[in-house]
């Protein structure tokens, strides 16, 4: 039994036991959800521990004070010799504001013998009058009493709840026609619309990333590290002069090398002036030398902008499809990386950038 509402759900373990072998060993544990303000009904055998009911500990768990479990005891009549559940049941022992009802149901030896409901209904009174420990409150034991008391707290339980859940329901229905007016004209069906709103999807996926490589993008922004454009930055100001820094240069052997260039160009003329011929040559030649370093670079810059777009993508996480080929284009980054050096590699000038690595002219 419950009344409540779906965030007032409390999430408890339920331990399932199976028997193997004559051994109970503890099952897989599930997880239930129950409401924070229901009604708890504590089913326990009377014939067994009550400080280790599992049904007494799950109800504890979501009820500590026991203001919402009523407790149930069965097999009455299969307690040992000598003992009863007396003080249980007079609520004197594991107390809870609801108390507990006590019941006697068939056995299988009843049910075999095919021993009717009311047959049994009557065992179970003649039990509870008899015995010296439950003659007492007879009238407060039996199934036909547990019936009415719960139809009773139920409903007392539902009167009180009520009000409370009309609220919370209003509230979140109030709060939903406010979101639904907004959709009030949309047509999902037609053409125009969702043209409209994959080119705000994308506009707006566009402006994240733009965003986060120029570093205008609060939302993204991190304080414990550096990201996106901020992390490209580095890779280029500081990694990629690094690495060609790093390149051995032989002066002896690159003078020699400038010396044969400019011979072989002039051929049996001597020459007054150094022609261009012969910078663009070695240029070239120490330019290719530049690729293992540049490629490294764009691997590096190529990483960095897939983390940006797998980030920027999250609104796009309902579109699988559409989320592939963003992952297509991602990984054509690094071939057109190599088309435009190869491309840019054809083009000489003499106000390299790369002279700024080399101050002293070496």
């Amino acid at each position: 039994m419950y009344i409540g509402t779906p965030e007032e759900r409390v999430k408890v373990r339920k331990r399932n036991k199976r028997e193997r072998n004559g051994k109970w060993d503890g099952g897989q544990n599930n997880v239930v959800s129950i409401f924070s303000s229901c009604l708890i009904l504590a089913v326990t055998p009377a014939n067994s521990d009550l400080a280790t009911s599992d049904a007494l500990k799950l109800a504890k768990e979501v009820d500590p004070q026991g203001l919402r479990t009523i407790g149930v005891l069965t097999k009455l009549d299969l307690m040992d010799e000598g003992t009863d559940a007396r003080e249980i049941l007079e609520n004197k022992l594991f107390t809870l504001r609801r108390g507990y009802v006590g019941v006697v149901n068939r056995g299988q030896k009843d049910i075999v013998g095919r021993k009717d409901i009311r047959a049994a209904l009557d065992a179970e009174r003649k039990f509870f009058i008899s015995h010296p420990s439950y003659r007492h409150m007879a009238d407060r034991l039996g199934t036909t009493y547990l019936q009415h008391t719960l139809n009773q707290q139920l409903t007392n339980h539902i009167r009180d709840t009520l009000p409370t859940l009309r609220d919370s329901l209003q509230k979140k229905m109030f709060a939903m026609e406010k979101d639904v007016a907004e959709y009030k004209n949309f047509q999902p069906n037609d053409p125009g619309r969702k043209t409209k709103a994959l080119l705000q999807m994308v506009t707006q996926f566009n402006a994240d990333i733009e965003r986060s490589i120029e570093g205008s993008s609060a939302k993204l922004v991190s304080t414990n590290e550096l990201s996106g454009g901020a992390r490209i930055n580095r890779l280029f100001h500081e990694r990629f002069p690094f690495e060609i820094v790093k390149m051995e240069i032989d002066e002896k052997e690159m003078r020699k090398e400038i010396q044969f260039a400019i011979r072989n160009i002039h051929g049996i003329r001597v020459g007054l002036f150094t022609l261009d011929m012969a910078f663009e040559a070695i240029a070239k030649k120490q330019i290719a030398r530049l690729k293992e370093p540049s490629l490294k670079c764009v691997d590096l810059v190529v990483n960095e902008l897939a983390n940006v777009i797998r980030q920027c993508a999250d609104t796009m996480a309902r579109y699988p499809r559409l989320r592939d080929e963003e992952k297509e284009k991602k990984y054509m980054l690094p071939l057109d990386g190599i088309r435009l050096r190869d491309i840019e590699s054809g083009f000489m000038s003499r106000q390299h950038k790369f002279a700024l690595f080399y101050p002293d002219g070496k």
